[in-house]
């Protein structure tokens, strides 16, 4: 399948490590594979919200640095992961990647943060 179709000079394969198939993902792959997620090449480490964004540490083959991503969730710390799995895979530097996972957009309406002076997020 697709992951043996993966291959020449740079290439590399992005594989969720909590995914219940990535073992057969990652013995499928005939290029270099970073995993990403809890156990992961890179992982998310100290997650918190702080004034409705969610906070980590990112600890990466390329390095580690504090990541701030205008969602909230351990979905979208994952989805981040991701970007910065792939991101770091074409080669951006970490500073670059997390400049650009700060600076978000985000969808109006969706999962969008909404304070009414309830004491939950």
């Amino acid at each position: 399948g697709l992951f043996r179709r993966v291959e020449g000079e740079g290439a590399f394969c992005a594989v969720n490590i909590e995914d219940p198939w990535a073992p057969r993902f990652i013995e499928a792959a005939a290029a270099t594979v970073y995993t990403f997620g809890d156990g992961g090449d890179c992982r998310a480490a100290d997650i918190r919200i702080d004034g409705g964004r969610s906070v980590f540490v990112a600890h990466t083959p390329w390095g580690a640095s504090e990541i701030s991503i205008p969602l909230l969730g351990r979905h979208n710390v994952m989805n981040a992961l991701g970007v910065i799995t792939l991101c770091g895979g074409f080669g951006m530097s970490l500073v670059d990647i997390a400049a650009g996972l700060a600076s978000a957009p985000i969808v109006p309406g969706r999962f969008e943060p909404i304070d009414c002076g309830q004491p939950f997020h």
